[in-house]
């Protein structure tokens, strides 16, 4: 239903099903978290089959982005910590869609997280922006069709003349493409989830429970080694 909405030649026939569902009471962090990602490698597969043209697989993807940006327009419960922990999502260079990373953004922001978003930044450019704010730790979404020795020099980009270095954590189809990327590239986790991203990085934040966010922060900074685990 919603895959056919959103190719429809009417552009308001998405917008129309989009207030239908919410109408209807459908969790709005599950239309984010599972409907639209699913819809998305509905088209993702077609694509690849033959079943969509690029041009149809990019109309419908930037319709889903405007639905996420709908949905998640701020609204006046949503808390605010100063104390929370500070992301990077980085989606690297020639991505050719980039609904997975705002998903991303959207459930790190849900979580108390404070999330920048690069998309498609050079390396030096993106180590300047580590060194002039602090942060946590560096999301990196790749699609799998990345250089993995631009993905490298990126990351050495990000941990260089910074102390103690923001934890990188790989996430994205690249996982599925490459099972070896992430130890050739030297990502410290794996992981396309942003809550598993936050607990392996040591992050606390408005939504969890425990010590107060700069608490955990310390005590990750204080691991003795990273070692990268499974998605």
């Amino acid at each position: 239903m919603i895959a056919t909405a959103v190719l429809s030649p009417d552009r308001a026939e998405g917008e129309r099903q989009l207030r239908a569902l919410l109408a209807d009471g459908l969790d709005r962090q599950r239309l984010v978290d599972e409907w639209i990602p699913a819809v998305a490698r509905r088209f993702g597969d077609a694509w690849a089959q033959s079943g969509h043209s690029f041009v149809e697989v990019s109309i419908a993807v930037a319709r889903l982005q405007g639905w996420l940006r709908e949905i998640e327009a701020p609204r006046p419960e949503a808390p605010f910590c100063l104390d929370a922990p500070e992301v990077l999502l980085l989606v690297a260079e020639g991505a050719h869609h980039t609904l997975g990373a705002m998903v991303a953004m959207s459930r790190f922001r849900r979580l108390g997280a404070l999330v920048r978003l690069s998309l498609g930044q050079d390396a030096r450019t993106v180590g300047q922006i580590v060194r002039a704010q602090h942060v946590d730790m560096v999301a990196l979404s790749a699609a799998g069709n990345e250089d993995l020795e631009f993905l490298t020099t990126l990351i050495h980009s990000i941990r260089s003349g910074v102390g103690p270095a923001p934890y990188v954590v790989l996430g994205g189809e690249i996982l599925n493409q490459n099972p070896d990327a992430p130890a050739l590239i030297g990502a410290d986790f794996v992981t396309s989830d942003p809550e598993e991203a936050l607990k392996l990085c040591g992050l606390t934040t408005s939504a969890s429970a425990g010590p107060s966010p700069k608490a955990g922060r310390a005590a990750a900074r204080g691991q003795p080694e990273r070692v990268p685990t499974g998605a």
